[in-house]
């Protein structure tokens, strides 16, 4: 968390309150996330409009002066608009001031998994977008391109194929256990033994969920966890059928419980009854 739904809907909510604004001032409080904030981000950004806001993969990308503020908010940021006289909490670590009296705070309890940074020209030409694969709601996303890379992946299960950022950019962990019970393919089979009219289902219900998800503003799990720029919870969570629900009785089969298992250290939700291996 937040992963693509909750990113995108960050940025819709900034689209509509920044675009043209300016910023006026950049104060970082905590400058060693992934990596150390660039000590010159506010020489390159300050008093100067913000020109697009846009998303690729869970990056959020921010168009100002010569090149692009670069955002990626970690397992448990957001980004959060405020009157310029609001106080700090102990989780606010970037602030980002804005003409008209505003500032955009981005916050976070795990801070060391955030990234704030800065490129110059095409950020498509800087890592890690130029080993990114195709984002899960675009046109050259379908089953088709996940079935043919696929078939290079001998030793991979398919919940970890789908979540490699150069196969599909963005795809997050609660997605994938939603979007895997959705076609009742078990995350830990081999993601070459899924037949191309398996993944043509599969891409359909990630590009279905996906949207889903940025209709109803995203998933906000837990009272510290993700919230819009706004400050709106998203209502996703309701239509979780597997996700964080352990020792439930599944939506489908209406018999057997949900399971959790590990894989690659991440909390994965099945039902084993409807996804069997």
């Amino acid at each position: 968390m937040p992963e693509l739904p909750e990113v995108e809907v960050t940025v819709r909510e900034l689209e509509a309150k920044l675009i043209g604004k300016m910023i006026t001032k950049v104060v970082v409080n905590k400058s060693n996330f992934r990596k150390k904030v660039p000590d010159d981000l506010a020489d390159k950004i300050k008093n100067k409009p913000v020109s697009s806001i846009y998303r690729r993969a869970k990056y959020i990308l921010i168009g100002v002066g010569n090149g692009h503020l670069l955002l990626h908010l970690g397992e448990s940021g957001s980004l959060r608009l405020f009157e310029s006289n609001k106080s700090l909490g102990k989780h606010d670590h970037v602030e980002f001031h804005i003409e008209e009296n505003s500032k955009l705070i981005l916050r976070a309890s795990l801070y060391k998994s955030c990234y704030v940074g800065y490129v110059e020209g095409d950020p498509y030409d800087h890592p890690p977008f130029a080993v990114h694969g195709p984002d899960p709601l675009g046109d050259s996303f379908t089953g088709r391109y996940l079935y043919e890379e696929s078939q290079t992946r001998k030793t991979i299960a398919v919940k970890n194929f789908i979540m490699e950022p150069r196969v599909v950019a963005g795809m997050g962990n609660i997605y994938a256990s939603e979007v895997l019970f959705d076609t009742n393919i078990h995350p830990e089979k081999q993601a070459n033994h899924i037949s191309e009219s398996q993944y043509e289902s599969l891409a359909k219900s990630i590009k279905k969920i996906i949207s889903a998800a940025i209709s109803t503003g995203g998933t906000t799990l837990g009272d510290e966890a993700w919230t819009s720029p706004t400050g709106f919870h998203g209502k996703f969570k309701n239509e979780l059928n597997v996700y964080d629900k352990e020792g439930e009785t599944c939506n489908r089969c209406k018999t057997n419980k949900i399971s959790k298992i590990k894989m690659r250290d991440r909390s994965t939700y099945l039902c084993e009854k409807c996804q069997k291996l």
